[in-house]
């Protein structure tokens, strides 16, 4: 059978947090942005999909990543999820993942829905490949998420390996859209219920919608707090709120997204 070998030469250098957000550029994440957006539903959008499927996997492959093409067939639609593996330093199966999905909403351009995260994507491989870290990552670009979380669930349901290597996942939904109009923020019925402090902030700031919503689950305590503190001590002009979604409960408005899945 084949087998895959791994030298590894520590040099001795450790970095900063800091100098790896050096590397991130907005004008690249914006170029990024405006090569994917378009309409790109696989029915009136087939071209522009596909498009979009090659800059990813180009660039998957240009940043030097193990590049897999998972292949599946939903409601007679030919879809493909794009996987880049960046393989860690440490021994063993642990992963974390970094993804988004590419596909938009019939009709739609999907600027915000969802290029704004293949953006995202795209412009962490181009920094995170420059870098080795302890743990590998897998970027991976989802198919048909708007046919109902089709490709991640199909990635779930055919992961060939435990999935409690899974360490943490990143998922990026509709983070481009940004608003400081005044109650240009709609809060869905019964959040000030469930996330009165959230609620609260939100209400304060004159319900402006200039914000990431952060959504984790309780296993997921470890990672949203260590993505919180960064964006406090790195990005203090992000304001990030939280949302913890309870254990038990079905919040359909924090589950429209492929971290459903997981």
């Amino acid at each position: 059978g084949p087998y895959q070998f791994r030298l590894v030469a520590n040099d001795g250098v450790v970095l900063t947090l800091q100098e790896i957000l050096n590397e991130v550029s907005t004008a690249q994440t914006w170029s990024h942005l405006i090569d994917v957006e378009g309409v790109r539903d696989p029915v009136n959008g087939a071209v522009k999909l596909d498009q979009v499927r090659e800059k990813i996997i180009t660039t998957f492959d240009t940043c030097g990543l193990q590049v897999q093409e998972q292949s599946f067939v939903y409601s007679g639609l030919n879809a493909l999820n794009i996987i880049g593996k960046q393989v860690g330093i440490e021994q063993g199966e642990s992963i974390y993942i970094i993804d988004g999905h590419y596909d938009a909403v019939s009709g739609s351009p999907g600027a915000d829905d969802n290029a704004s995260a293949i953006a995202g994507v795209i412009e962490s491989v181009r920094v995170l490949s420059k870098f080795h870290f302890n743990k590998s990552i897998h970027f991976i670009g989802f198919d048909l998420e708007e046919a109902g979380l089709e490709g991640s669930q199909y990635y779930v349901d055919n992961y060939n390996a435990d999935l409690t290597n899974i360490g943490g996942v990143i998922n990026f939904e509709m983070i481009g859209y940004y608003s400081d109009s005044v109650n240009s923020q709609i809060i869905p019925t019964g959040f000030d219920q469930l996330f009165p402090a959230a609620v609260s902030q939100i209400n304060a700031n004159q319900n402006r919608g200039d914000y990431i919503n952060v959504v984790d689950v309780s296993f997921a305590t470890d990672l949203k707090t260590a993505y919180m503190q960064n964006v406090t001590n790195y990005v203090p002009s992000l304001t990030a709120i939280n949302l913890t979604h309870p254990d038990g409960m079905q919040i359909n408005d924090l589950r429209r997204s492929d971290h459903a899945v997981f």
